[in-house]
């Protein structure tokens, strides 16, 4: 059997500025200007609107240094906008505020490819970006293969934007809904070898695809660092929530390495794969997975790969506990959010007090 080193790891957060009055600002500028320099440009960044500011920790050869880079980029976001009477929140979209109030940020590059259709400018989301390193193009790309499966799996546990404008309209991540008529976006394709990578891309140029950083996929390869990076995810409420999502993937990561050249059914055939990742998207941990013609309880088979990926004892396990212990309760980020619709109508000015609480929980 192959041996490989040991994986290193990263996250990128993305998170939502708000005014006192909990309306979107566009405050990243100025933000940013009240961040110390060590951590200016590579830790904390403005990413596509200006009321995006963007957390990326450095490569860590471990979950808990990533959990500690995430605690103290948290802290130092928390303490920049405190300064300038800014609010910060965590949700894959504003559930309250029009996606509109975000204004973009205009470079050559985003124009190119919101022109094309690549990318979406017309309205602001937040999500979660998870990297796991591991060496050799055709090891990333085999265990991808195995990894796409799993992409129902990551948006059941990761669902965290059911209002929009106020209103919950029966999809528990308003922002894959809003995304995922991007062309690039959806499982990645199955690669015979990494070769294959290069005409994926070179597929996607009439829609302004230059390169690898242009492809929004829900898992990226990559030829510029050695590793796999999980795009699907929306941005988590709390530091132990995004432990606990990414260990999953990262453990994932573990368990398909040690398995490349064996053989392997998929569970489930490529229509279902579509059609579980957006019930996952509408419904998070709740009804079924269709698995080759059988419905499965969600809970049930997540719970199952949990008990499998535990079993193994992984660096990941201390934080797949917390996803053990979310999962039986049928708690997301989503659900959480739920809690704060009274009948029919949301109390707004509860839930973005409770998300900008959360956002510093554990900090």
């Amino acid at each position: 059997m192959t041996t490989f080193p040991e994986l290193h790891f990263g996250v990128e957060e993305e998170f939502a500025l708000l005014h006192a009055d909990g309306t979107l600002a566009n405050e990243a500028e100025a933000l940013l200007a009240r961040v110390p320099a060590a951590y200016k440009p590579e830790r904390v960044k403005k990413d596509l609107h200006y009321c995006i500011v963007e957390i990326a920790t450095p490569v860590c050869d471990s979950p808990p240094a990533v959990e500690q880079s995430l605690r103290e980029l948290r802290g130092v976001v928390g303490e920049a906008a405190a300064a300038l009477d800014l609010r910060v929140i965590s949700s894959g979209v504003h559930p309250t505020s029009p996606m509109e109030e975000g204004n973009l940020v205009e470079t050559p590059r985003f124009r190119r490819l919101i022109d094309g259709g690549a990318l979406r400018g017309d309205g602001v989301h937040f999500g979660l970006h998870l990297h796991v390193s591991l060496d050799g193009p055709e090891a990333r790309a085999g265990v991808v293969n195995f990894l796409r499966w799993h992409l129902p799996d990551l948006v059941a546990f990761s669902v965290n934007a059911p209002f929009y404008l106020g209103e919950y309209h029966d999809v528990k991540s308003v922002r894959l809904e809003y995304y995922d008529p991007v062309p690039t976006v959806g499982p990645p394709p199955v690669l015979a070898s990494f070769e294959e990578w290069a005409e994926v891309l070179k597929s996607f140029a009439p829609y302004g695809v230059e390169g690898e950083r242009d492809h929004y996929g829900d898992i990226r390869h990559r030829y510029s660092f050695p590793t796999i990076e999980f795009r699907v995810m929306d941005t988590q409420q709390t530091l132990a929530e995004t432990m606990a999502v990414a260990s999953y993937a990262w453990a994932l990561v573990r368990h398909y390495r040690d398995l490349l050249g064996q053989e392997f059914l998929p569970p489930m055939t490529e229509d279902e794969l579509r059609r579980n990742r957006e019930g996952a998207w509408r419904s998070g941990l709740e009804g079924a997975f269709d698995l080759h013609g059988e419905a499965v309880d969600r809970r049930e088979y997540l719970g199952h790969t949990l008990h499998h990926l535990l079993a193994r004892s992984g660096p990941e396990a201390p934080y797949l506990e917390v996803l053990a212990a979310r999962l039986a309760a049928g708690e997301t980020g989503a659900d959480h959010q739920l809690s704060f619709r009274r009948s029919d109508r949301l109390d707004g000015p509860a839930l973005l007090a409770e998300l900008e609480r959360k956002f510093g929980e554990g900090v």
